[in-house]
């Protein structure tokens, strides 16, 4: 239930608290270029809000440098976690093994093995490092898992 259009909301929020206030259709625009070129899934999140090494500046149309922090990937956040925005639905990894789980018993180490990503909120780096891991806990150990992007 979360997509590319909720991270895009998601980081016009992070910035206009971090001071950066975009809010006409025109600025949207550019927060959607902002999260496709700067965006990234954390492998860790609480290591990397830590690391504070993630600030990347930012160039604006009208000139204006911004610096991107944890914006860069709390936005994404949502993608693993809704309830940050207030969904009470599954992220991608509990999505994942869901479905799955739904499938016959004999089936389920063949889809494990035969992950296929698709869809642009997939692209984000990292993506697929934090879904293999997010996903390889919560399933029996063991278990191979193949991602392909």
């Amino acid at each position: 239930d979360v997509a590319g259009r909720d991270v895009t909301e998601q980081l016009q929020l992070l910035l206009r608290r971090a001071g950066v206030s975009l809010h006409s259709s025109s600025e949207k625009e550019i927060v959607r270029q902002i999260k496709e070129e700067k965006c990234y899934v954390a492998f860790d999140p609480i290591k990397e809000e830590a690391l504070k090494t993630h600030e990347v500046p930012y160039k604006l149309p009208d000139g204006q440098v911004v610096s991107l922090g944890d914006e860069r990937f709390k936005a994404t956040e949502i993608l693993f976690d809704p309830g940050i925005i207030g969904l009470e639905c599954m992220g991608v990894a509990d999505s994942l093994r869901s479905s799955i789980a739904k499938a016959d018993t004999d089936l389920r180490k063949y889809l494990f093995e035969a992950i296929v990503l698709s869809g642009g909120s997939t692209c984000f780096p990292g993506f697929g490092d934090r879904l293999l891991d997010e996903t390889r806990k919560k399933i029996p150990r063991g278990t191979k898992i193949k991602i392909f992007a």
